[in-house]
């Protein structure tokens, strides 16, 4: 059974939580209890019974309030039973508030293990995964994992409450108990069979979920595209497509969750009807009666209740599923890593007889021999899909070699721990990525213990002081979402600035300067040519007249290196690399 093994699962993993959860529901359900039982002298007191008549509760309390020296009256036990139900109330809010903080407890950890597992796989696994369905992981499913924690609560309350409950008339007229009991279960039947029913509504609606969350990612990622070819309907029909069948996949399963305590009510009231009968067969006391009856009503909804709950976890579960997919998949791409901390390029990066190939089997890198020595500017050009962004990401260690080796200072990149290694790169991919934040947070996400000055001169370095000094709010301007607020060069040299704040070993460029007008390409050119003094920099570009003073320039093609030498050197040789340029020339 899934809601079984859901609970286990769970309850494995934070059983301190639910021993604390389960605790403070049983304190509110012995004076739950004791409510129930003050209603037997409120009724004798209230019928002016004489005092030999009064049933085995009403004795019991009117012993222990004489005890306490508290008054025998009607007054007296109508406090008692206000006194407990406040009490009873307060404790259910109590633990309700330790269910719901238990709940988000729970959502954080899972959230935080899942995003650790991120951060440790290989960029393989975000390239091999469907992001819609890693967007509605977290901004769904996992929700609904939170929602079946808290119906788990409820259930293990439900059936703990149900116990006392039952219990009451138990110990009042066990024979009348026994018949609402087996009444009550025996109409619980068929509702608890529905069970299948709803894991395959859950498995429904998370599929939809998944699939409409793709397509509203799509949309906001793609809006300029889609708005350029006017194509507005046709998408807005695909997303309301998409919206109509999860709608029904979520109606099917929320009308059936909501069904099941409604459906149940009246047979439950079938059940209590038929104690009643018997109780009055064995001459059992109005009161005591007027108890059970209380008890009854209260107890039997928990069945029906339960029943839902339950149901409701089988729904819950593909959620759940998902979430420790995802997870399992993110930790069967762990990043492999060495042991050794790197503190430092001395003397250079090699690629030694490297090739590299895809899940596909075609070799996008081959034999690859490649020097970078400290210090120096190496540019890699070619075609679009001639291996130099897979070379990039080979270097910063997102794809191992299918042959040959990494060296750094003639050890092999797999010696190092690699996100000590990433920490002494300055990475400028080609597509700007800017948070919803002010620049100077911007700037200090790579380097949070930057000071002013050197904020100021990586700005400088980077050509963005004049543009960031010509806004209001200086370093404290708001960027917007992917720095939408910033022009298209403006974003790429904060972007640039904030590479360089870290003051890295290794300054990454990955086609910088692509997406940029002349203008803009320029101004990242030159500060390009400022940068490559103070630091080593490899520089991916389609641009050939960013990389004309690279110290050595490797021309890529179909995964080969072609030619190699500075700029001179290969107009010199009037091969594939000048005819590049004069091409780009004409252009």
């Amino acid at each position: 059974m899934k809601s079984v093994l859901l609970f286990k699962t769970l309850f494995r993993r934070y059983q301190a939580y639910f021993n604390k959860t389960l605790l403070l529901l049983l304190v509110e359900f012995v004076f739950d209890m004791l409510s129930i039982f003050a209603i037997a002298p409120v009724m004798d007191f209230l019928l002016e019974r004489n005092e030999e008549d009064f049933s085995q509760i009403t004795q019991f309390f009117i012993k222990t309030f004489s005890y306490f020296g508290l008054p025998i009256t009607l007054l007296t036990f109508l406090g008692a039973f206000f006194f407990f139900q406040v009490l009873k109330s307060g404790f259910f809010i109590f633990a309700r508030f330790c269910i719901l903080e238990l709940k988000y407890a729970i959502l954080k950890n899972l959230i935080t293990d899942s995003f650790e597992k991120f951060f440790k796989a290989r960029w393989l696994y975000f390239t091999s995964t469907n992001q819609g369905r890693l967007v509605n992981t977290f901004t769904r499913e996992i929700l609904v994992v939170g929602e079946a924690f808290l119906a788990m609560a409820l259930v293990l309350s439900g059936v703990v409450r149900l116990v006392v409950f039952i219990g009451v008339p138990f110990y009042i007229c066990w024979q009348a108990a026994l018949v609402a009991l087996l009444a009550g279960l025996l109409f619980s039947i068929p509702l608890g069979m529905l069970g299948p029913v709803n894991y395959q509504l859950g498995m429904l609606s998370t599929s939809t979920a998944n699939h409409l969350t793709a397509i509203v990612t799509e949309c906001l990622t793609s809006m300029k595209v889609i708005l350029g070819f006017g194509e507005g309907k046709k998408t807005l029909g695909m997303l309301g497509d998409s919206f109509d069948s999860h709608r029904k996949a979520a109606l099917k399963s929320q009308t059936l969750q909501t069904a099941t305590p409604l459906i149940y009510e009246p047979l439950g009231l079938l059940a209590v009807f038929g104690a009643i009968l018997t109780a009055q067969k064995y001459s059992i006391p109005f009161s005591d009666i007027a108890v059970m009856l209380w008890a009854f009503m209260k107890g039997m909804p928990q069945i029906g209740q339960i029943i839902e709950r339950k149901n409701s976890l089988e729904n819950f579960f593909p959620s759940f599923e998902q979430v420790c997919e995802i997870q399992e998949q993110a930790k069967s791409f762990v990043q492999p890593s060495g042991g050794k901390m790197f503190s430092g390029l001395k003397n250079e990066i090699c690629f030694r007889n490297v090739d590299f190939s895809y899940a596909t089997g075609d070799l996008a890198l081959k034999e690859i021999n490649l020097k970078l020595n400290k210090g120096k500017m190496v540019a890699v050009v070619g075609k679009s899909g001639s291996g130099k962004s897979t070379l990039i990401d080979m270097i910063m260690g997102f794809n191992p070699p299918s042959t040959g080796e990494i060296l750094i200072d003639g050890n092999s990149l797999d010696e190092f721990d690699v996100v000590s290694w990433r920490h002494r790169i300055g990475y400028v991919p080609q597509e700007t990525v800017l948070f919803n934040l002010s620049i100077r947070d911007n700037l200090l996400w790579a380097a949070e213990n930057a000071s002013e000055s050197e904020m100021l001169e990586a700005c400088k370095l980077a050509n963005a002081d004049e543009f960031i000094n010509g806004f209001k709010d200086g370093l404290e301007t708001i960027v917007g979402d992917r720095g939408v607020r910033l022009s298209g060069g403006q974003a790429q040299r904060i972007a640039l600035a904030r590479a360089i704040l870290r003051k890295p070993d290794l300054l990454i460029l990955d086609e910088a300067t692509s997406a940029l007008d002349t203008e803009a390409e320029r101004s990242i050119q030159t500060a390009i040519e400022k940068i490559a003094k103070q630091t080593t920099v490899l520089a991916v570009a389609h641009r050939l007249s960013t990389v004309a003073k690279a110290d050595c320039i490797y021309l890529l093609e179909d995964g080969n290196i072609e030619e190699e030498g500075n700029y001179n050197d290969l107009i010199s040789l009037g091969g594939k690399f000048q005819k590049m340029v004069e091409m780009q020339k004409l252009a």
